[in-house]
């Protein structure tokens, strides 16, 4: 072959497998972080997360790489029904592998209105695991921060691990967390400034084995307080127990047919006694309070036995409910209380011993006494004989002349039909103030 020829196939060859594989590479390349190529890719992506999540996912940009390991920056999730915000995740790192999820998150903000919304997209992807062909999914938070209006009382979780998977007939999920800094709330009790402090973990199993599918899930503590408040809209009754009120303890729970089966043992702490009585019955009771339960059980959704106590240094105690304590409980009082303003008695101590079997209450207390006076005088005092529950419900619950059957047939109508307007009890008489009792 002619030496021109030669050079001209090699220059040929050159263009062909050199120059031209190498533009085409470059190309691709351009392409692949080509802003237009980006945009169509954060829409699929965000489309797909809408989709599998049931919230609107809004994401500011996005960065793949070459491994198939896609980085999110600022994304968003938001209610599609009432258009507001669940939550919002500083950046979240993805790898997708055969049959496993796993995401790396940095700094998670969730408003605390919407935690439920929360705990029904992750039933939901429980529901759905093992039936799209995703057997296992990792998630890894450095923070998740439930937002307050207050950002002094704003609670952080640190060290979030969260692994969901699926076996043959059933999902489990695990979550494991530390406290950050105490919460990050000011004067707290239980500040360590540790990022080694004890892991509190929560266990979820959705058994499939039975018709309808059923959720059950534990909580351990591990003497890690947990805010009620962050619960709150969740669980509804929680909002009660005040905004400072923690629970350290383990809860078991199951919901099968709509009915949850319910164990648990604990203490609560940062109690508000006046949001507890004062906002909700026709009597005031006020002070800082811990109540320790030893035993509480929940069957069919109805409470079956609970023991345990309650404690509070100080406060006051209106003489309506001394009076309805005394006329409904049968405690004693003293033969005489001193008047002080507005009706209110001032206490020192209170505490008091309950348990709840068979219908009967049982109160008791040290050496009988339930609350102290301000001078450290018994001011209530009980025998350990139990009560008939009605006599507890007497006690905090305002009298009416409308009375219904106390059973369950009278329940089922009442929570569908509008409660009758208060009237009081004129025909039988008033209660009077209190029944002196002489102590010796």
């Amino acid at each position: 072959m002619h030496e021109t020829t030669r050079l001209r196939a090699c220059r040929i060859g050159f263009v062909l497998f050199g120059v031209l594989p190498t533009l085409a590479v470059c190309a691709w390349i351009v392409w692949l972080h080509s802003p237009t190529r980006n945009e169509n890719r954060r829409q699929e992506v965000e489309r797909y997360l809408t989709e599998h999540c049931g919230l609107l996912v809004q994401i500011d940009s996005l960065q793949q790489s070459l491994d198939g390991t896609m980085v999110l920056y600022d994304v968003a999730f938001v209610d599609p029904e009432s258009q507001l915000m669940v939550a919002r995740v500083r950046s979240i790192e993805v790898v997708h592998r055969s049959g496993e999820i796993v995401a790396i998150i940095s700094q998670v903000d969730v408003e605390p209105k919407q935690l439920n919304v929360v705990a029904e997209v992750l039933e939901r992807q429980m529901s759905r695991l093992g039936t799209a062909g995703t057997k296992k999914v990792w998630l890894e938070a450095n923070t998740i921060t439930v937002k307050t209006q207050s950002s002094e009382a704003d609670r952080t979780l640190s060290q979030v691990q969260c692994s969901i998977e699926a076996a043959k007939d059933r999902v489990m999920a695990s979550i494991d967390w530390q406290t950050a800094g105490d919460w990050q709330t000011a004067g707290s009790a239980h500040a360590t400034g540790s990022q080694d402090g004890p892991i509190a973990t929560l266990r979820l199993v959705r058994d499939r084995k039975i018709q309808p599918a059923s959720t059950s899930w534990e909580l351990d503590c591990n003497g890690t307080p947990l805010p009620c408040s962050i619960m709150a809209d969740y669980i509804p009754g929680l909002v009660n127990l005040g905004d400072e009120a923690e629970f350290s303890g383990t809860i078991s729970c199951r919901h099968v047919e709509r009915k949850w089966q319910v164990d648990l043992t604990g203490r609560f702490e940062q109690l508000d006694l006046d949001r507890m009585v004062t906002g909700r019955f026709q009597h005031k009771l006020t002070g800082n309070a811990t109540a320790v339960l030893n035993r509480v059980t929940v069957r069919d959704g109805w409470l079956q036995s609970v023991a345990g106590s309650l404690q509070s240094d100080s406060g006051v105690i209106s003489h309506s409910l001394l009076s309805a304590m005394d006329a409904e409980l049968r405690v004693l009082l003293p033969s005489t209380i001193e008047p002080q303003v507005s009706g209110l008695q001032r206490y020192r101590k209170l505490n008091i011993g309950f348990s709840l079997d068979d219908g009967a209450v049982a109160l008791g207390g040290i050496d009988n006494v339930l609350i102290y006076s301000d001078r450290m005088t018994p001011l209530v005092q009980i025998d350990t004989a139990p009560r008939p529950i009605e006599s507890l419900v007497r006690t905090l619950a305002p009298l009416n002349r409308i009375q219904v059957p106390a059973t369950q047939e009278a329940y089922d109508l009442l929570r569908w039909l509008p409660l009758p307007r208060q009237i009081p009890p004129t025909e039988i008489g008033t209660r009077p103030t209190y029944h002196p009792v002489k102590l010796d």
